[in-house]
């Protein structure tokens, strides 16, 4: 087995533990926590930078600030649900099939965020090295990903590249200050 297998099974271990520390209840309410946090912080942090008392602040600043506290007010409010309805479910006596459950939920992520980092990496020179070209794990990972390519909508690479694009002129661009 290749050095880098041995790194993709670090990760995923480390997925599945978390799953199951973690649960089932938890792992979905973060889940759904981070999609709420992609939907609704814009216009929750304009909403909370137009009542915050710092008169003498920029409204970018304001801004700013009003994102960072939507996002931990969105992300606080999803944990404490989660939390909420673990403890009915460990009450009712279901908790081991909630850590169960986490368990395969933190292993569909993990392998998720290798799939991910695959298709990152199939981008660059680096897959042409050695020690990419003898990894196992990628040559699942790709095989994972022409499946994905299958199944997923024609445009959705179309999609994460213009996404890509977009974050490399973001982060290329000189700052204006």
């Amino acid at each position: 087995m290749a050095a880098l297998d041995w790194f993709w099974l670090v990760v995923l271990a480390f997925a599945v533990l978390q799953g199951i520390w973690r649960g089932l209840t938890q792992e979905l309410f973060m889940f759904i926590g981070w999609l709420l946090v992609l939907a609704f912080s814009s216009l929750l942090a304009r909403w909370i930078a137009l009542h915050l008392p710092f008169e003498t602040w920029s409204a970018m600043a304001k801004q700013a600030l009003g994102f960072v506290l939507a996002v931990l007010v969105i992300l606080i409010t999803a944990r404490l649900m989660g939390w909420l309805l673990r403890k009915v479910i460990v009450l009712v006596g279901l908790g081991w099939l909630d850590h169960l459950l986490g368990a395969v939920l933190g292993l569909l992520r993990g392998a998720l965020i290798l799939l991910l980092v695959v298709w990152v990496i199939k981008q660059t020179p680096i897959e042409r090295l050695d020690f990419w070209q003898d990894s196992q794990g990628v040559t699942m990972a790709l095989r994972g990903l022409s499946w994905l390519e299958m199944v997923l909508p024609s445009d959705f690479g179309k999609f994460i590249a213009s996404c890509a694009e977009s974050l490399a002129s973001l982060v290329a661009s000189p700052s204006t200050n």
